[in-house]
């Protein structure tokens, strides 16, 4: 369905980044030479296909990309000012492609948007990482060394930023903007890692803390508070709605009690003392929130956007109508509809991101390089990272098991890693990792019932299925 588009994503995006400079031009265009998986343009491009049409002002946007083909790619400032030499500018404005009736220019941009802003996040990730592989290829760390990675990554960053501006659309540059902002507080968060309980300053006090992070997780995954306190005072809340707390979902969805056909939440499974804290817990979800489902279901929602489910663009069309013969329930009507519209997309993606870095998490327990394509086998461990499986092995063993003390040292300690390995592989850890990924993935198919029968839709579902598939 999208073949076409995808088949084209790698050498658009090379012609986006070209530079003056060969050594720039060379490593900011490195992890587009291998195959990837491209998951996050895949979602944009079937999001776009399975909305588009559904807003009023679709025929005013179909006919505007007619007539102003190529206005996606056009400089707003004058190009003396800019000073931005693109050796492929000329030859990429040449080959934008013609609007067809189910997909836009301006999406089908925003889709490479969205992967080089996630192929900039790599960069930055395997200087940070320590990483040697990538794609089953030698990381841009190994072959060029951490100072022009970071540069090339900052470099993909700001033409995707051009590349965004030019889009002309304030609500899709806002989400876009905010996602760089994500990625680099889940990295900081990664970096620093969860407080210990008796962390804190003369001035605050653990429990300070712990609300701070909770609130600030609640916030990020957009939950009303009172809503999420509710829920994580009571074990036996509903996972199955999209409104649900993941906080929640994430403490009282318990694989030990429950059954792979019913995956309903567990309310009498106790465990030993000492497992992680709910702040452990909130900061894991927040950190997979930033770094991972925030790009994707931000892109998701801007795609629907810029098929005509815009607050400004609805506003401005709807009010027009106000002055024919319109009522105003019609007028509620439109923009209630594109509300929903733009917000399944929104959750979809979250949801789906949120599964997708789960199933990334647990397959790190489960294969080795050659399988993953990069560092594995443990390697989350080998970073001193405290992943699902690793919070799901301390909560069902307990203090006594150890693994509180390896995550509060980084797991740097002789022998940790392959002890934390072994206790993770001999619990229930990876099993109930594999369901809160799958609960995710049922999140976000249901996510996508406001939206009328489609074959974009029906892809959509597909793949949610593939990326929990991952783990079988």
């Amino acid at each position: 369905m999208i073949k076409t588009e995808l088949a084209s994503l790698r050498s658009s995006v090379a012609r986006l980044l070209g530079s003056g400079h060969p050594a720039l031009d060379t490593i900011a265009k490195y992890y587009f030479q291998a195959e990837g998986k491209h998951i996050r343009p895949q979602i944009v491009l079937l999001m776009a296909r399975a909305t588009n049409g559904l807003s009023p002002i679709w025929p005013q946007l179909l006919h505007r990309s007619r007539s102003e083909s190529g206005i996606e790619s056009a400089p707003i400032s004058p190009n003396n000012i800019l000073n931005d030499y693109n050796p492929h500018d000329f030859q990429h404005r040449q080959t934008i492609a013609t609007p067809s009736t189910d997909l836009l220019p301006t999406q089908r941009r925003l889709a490479e948007i969205t992967e080089m802003i996630h192929v900039a996040s790599l960069l930055h990730d395997d200087v940070i990482d320590e990483a040697s592989l990538r794609r089953s290829a030698p990381s841009a760390p190994a072959s060029f060394g951490n100072k022009l990675s970071i540069l090339a990554g900052d470099f993909l960053l700001g033409r995707a930023s051009v590349a965004l501006a030019r889009l002309r659309d304030n609500e899709v540059v806002e989400l876009l903007a905010t996602v760089i902002a994500n990625l680099v507080e889940g990295e900081v968060m990664q970096l620093k890692g969860a407080p210990s309980a008796s962390s804190g300053s003369s001035s605050r006090s653990p429990d300070d803390e712990v609300k701070e992070s909770l609130a600030a997780f609640e916030q990020a995954m957009h939950i009303p508070q009172e809503s999420a306190s509710s829920s994580l005072s009571s074990s036996s809340s509903s996972s199955s709605s999209t409104e649900a707390s993941p906080l929640s979902s994430f403490l009282t969805f318990d694989p030990l009690a429950a059954t792979p056909s019913t995956r309903s939440p567990a309310s009498s499974t106790s465990y030993p003392t000492g497992g992680p804290t709910r702040e452990q817990f909130a900061h894991y979800l927040q950190k997979t929130y930033l770094k991972t489902a925030s790009l994707i279901g931000k892109s998701a929602r801007a795609a629907t956007i810029l098929g005509g489910c815009g607050v400004d663009a609805v506003d401005r069309f709807l009010g027009f109508l106000q002055n024919t013969k319109t009522s105003d329930a019609q007028v509620e009507q439109g923009k209630e509809r594109c509300r929903e519209i733009r917000d399944a997309a929104y959750w979809y993606g979250r949801n789906l991101g949120m599964a997708f870095q789960l199933v990334d998490d647990l397959l790190d327990f489960r294969t080795t390089s050659n399988m993953f394509g990069k560092p594995s086998g443990g390697a989350d461990l080998q970073l001193g990272l405290a992943t699902a499986p690793v919070l799901y092995a301390w909560q069902e063993l307990g203090g006594e098991s150890g693994l509180g003390d390896m995550v509060a040292r980084k797991f740097e300690g002789p022998g940790d890693v392959a002890k934390a390995l072994s206790l993770v592989q001999n619990s229930q850890a990876l099993q109930r990792t594999s369901w809160l990924a799958e609960h995710y993935a049922e999140q976000a198919r249901q996510a996508l019932q406001v939206l009328p029968p489609s074959d974009a839709k029906e892809a959509l579902i597909t793949l949610t299925r593939q990326v929990t598939s991952r783990m079988k």
